[in-house]
């Protein structure tokens, strides 16, 4: 994919900092997190650009329809491709190819997700339903835990460092 990535011309889409999702997620008390089925798969790339992906095998020249991984340029064109879809849905936010749901109450929740499936649906966006979460009051993600009683740390990225042992000597410095 090298030349494929010095051939992009890349535009430039912001990926959210992570105190922007935390902002997002932070005083919501029920969660849904959905799994995208291959995601980067699903965004098909134009005629136009479809001739910088061209690869050898061994039957012959063969050519990528469709966005893949190995391109530079990929998250952040995903990103801003899901963000188009989701910018209107109350609730609903992503992170590259992880959608979040979020809801104050049990209602609003259910409202948020049931907005962003039929979007998703309507613009063809196809889940991996045994990776998704739906309707808990917990959820991990970006390494943080969020809940009722507010955002944590994930235990095992504290763990790693209460766990860690001082140096001994210069070398281990």
């Amino acid at each position: 994919m090298r030349r494929a990535n010095e051939a992009i011309k890349r535009e430039r889409h912001p990926m959210p900092t992570l105190e922007e999702v935390i902002n997002e997620l932070n005083g919501s008390k029920f969660f849904s997190r959905l799994d995208l089925k291959q995601a980067f798969h699903q965004l098909e790339l134009s005629e136009e650009s479809r001739h910088i992906t061209t690869f050898a095998t061994h039957v012959g020249l063969r050519r990528y329809k469709r966005l893949m991984f190995g391109i530079n340029a990929a998250p952040e064109l995903f990103q801003h491709h899901l963000n188009q879809i989701l910018h209107d849905i109350q609730g609903a936010t992503n992170y590259i190819d992880d959608v979040t749901i979020v809801g104050k109450t049990r209602q609003e929740h259910d409202r948020n997700l049931q907005a962003t499936l039929d979007r998703l649906q309507e613009r063809g966006v196809k889940l991996n339903k045994d990776k998704c979460l739906f309707g808990a009051q917990k959820l991990t993600f970006l390494g943080h835990v969020f809940g009722e009683d507010g955002i944590h740390l994930e235990p095992q990225k504290i763990k790693c460092i209460s766990e860690a042992t001082s140096p001994t000597n210069i070398a281990a410095v």
